[in-house]
């Protein structure tokens, strides 16, 4: 009766093991911050130049944008690169060099540029060089 039982419970041991096996990768991945990545907004922004008569215009160009909440918060950048064998996302703090401000958007003359994925929304505070898994 002994033997019978240790076999049950070894048996019920490794499928247990085998399950959490299987189930390893989304286990973990449940840990990490979710984020879901963009890239950066354009907005318009009101511009004043010199016509070929010399006389000062007006006009509105589109740019590259972040809003006041983003800029305050942080810019994270999503990058991919390897770790521990994987492939993973991390993120990177970036510091945006603002411009101009227009109805809530902020003008980005560098530190990011327009094909950089940035980090639009997360479901937790998010630090630079974490990984995280892309929505």
């Amino acid at each position: 009766m002994k033997t019978k039982i240790l076999i049950i419970i070894t048996a019920v041991f490794f499928a247990v093991m085998l399950a959490l096996t299987f189930s390893s990768r989304s286990i973990h991945e449940a840990g990490l911050p979710h984020v879901k990545a963009g890239r950066l907004a354009e907005a318009e922004f009101p511009i004043e130049f010199t016509d070929e008569n010399g006389e000062l215009m007006t006009g509105t160009r589109q740019a590259p944008a972040v809003t006041k909440e983003q800029l305050e918060q942080g810019v994270y950048v999503l990058y991919t690169a390897g770790k521990n064998g994987e492939v993973r996302d991390f993120v990177r703090r970036v510091e945006i060099v603002p411009g101009a401000e227009c109805d809530g958007y902020i003008e980005v003359l560098g530190g990011v540029s327009s094909f950089d994925k940035i980090v639009v929304s997360s479901d937790r505070d998010i630090a630079d060089g974490e990984v995280v898994v892309e929505k």
